[in-house]
């Protein structure tokens, strides 16, 4: 097993069956209005966009009831439960970070197909009660998790509506001579 530390700070994250994301923009390519230090609604819609893409209702667990009794920091990243993670009822999917600085963004993050409790429990001396019944995966929520092809292509479809942004895809030209 390999160890990183991300440089969005944050709790334990294991990566196994899921799809990750990062970007970096500038704030502007984000729409964010001078002057506003972090407006994470506006940047998380996009997931909010992909999630219902797959049929779910997602919502941020601020919007939910009981989100103060919920809302804690916690060093697994599944286990905390901030402002601006996506919900399913109560159950938290996926999670996200950010660093910024003056004018740039850089996010990252995780839309898990499921999770493996059996590996996490075999590094983790102490894993919270009730994990398990407080996070949510695409797996638990969907009849059939599509292909992740097909996953990572609603994910980037969504970023393109929210930010009305084109994607080009340069894989398959030929190197260019100057």
């Amino acid at each position: 097993m390999e160890v990183v530390k991300r440089i969005t700070g944050g709790g334990i994250l294991f990566h196994n069956d899921e799809i990750t994301y990062s970007f970096v923009c500038s704030k502007s390519d984000l729409g964010e209005p001078p002057g506003v230090f972090v407006d994470y609604r506006n940047v998380c819609s996009f997931l909010k966009r992909f999630y219902e893409s797959l049929g779910l209702k997602v919502d941020f667990s601020l919007e939910v009831a009981g989100f103060k009794d919920r809302c804690a920091p916690h060093e697994l990243c599944s286990a905390a439960h901030e402002k601006y993670d996506l919900v399913i009822g109560t159950k938290k999917i996926g999670g996200n970070a950010q660093k910024r600085n003056r004018q740039t963004v850089f996010q990252h993050g995780v839309i898990p197909c499921r999770i493996n409790w059996d590996f996490m429990r075999k590094y983790l001396l102490d894993m919270p009660d009730g994990l398990s019944a407080s996070v949510t995966t695409l797996a638990d929520e969907l009849k059939s998790v599509p292909e992740k092809d097909i996953l990572e292509q609603k994910l980037i479809d969504a970023f393109a509506y929210t930010f009305n942004v084109k994607f080009l895809n340069y894989s398959n030209c030929e190197a260019r001579s100057a």
